[in-house]
């Protein structure tokens, strides 16, 4: 029984080395696979930043540009229609003082009617 023992121990003992060695090893190849996925994966995100970032500077300029030119239309638009608005305006305080005068000058002639004056 103490050689089967002895023995039994002997293989365990060898089982154990060759297992410590193969997980030493499959730790290692992982590990090296973790440490290439990750620089792969940096460098594609690197990548990616830097292409969303022109994109994003060009979509503002494109943006800025456009909105410049839409609110120097409106501005020229609202300068136009100001300035239409004032001479309609203008327009208007002459006829409403024409109109204003007419009055008066039915309302006197009623009146001097209705006096006796003419």
């Amino acid at each position: 029984i103490a050689t089967t023992e002895a023995s039994l121990k002997d293989l365990i003992g060898a089982t154990n080395a060759s297992l410590r060695d193969s997980i030493a090893a499959t730790d290692a190849s992982l590990r090296g696979l973790i440490a290439t996925s990750n620089a792969s994966l940096t460098e594609r995100i690197a990548a990616t930043d830097a292409s969303l970032t022109e994109r994003i500077a060009a979509t503002d300029a494109s943006l800025t540009e456009r909105i410049a030119a839409t609110d120097a239309s409106l501005r020229d638009s609202i300068a136009a229609t100001g300035a239409s608005l004032r001479a309609e305006i203008a327009s208007a305080k002459i006829w409403a003082l024409l109109l204003y005068l007419a009055l008066a000058a039915t309302m006197l002639g009623t009146m001097a009617r209705g006096f006796g004056w003419l």
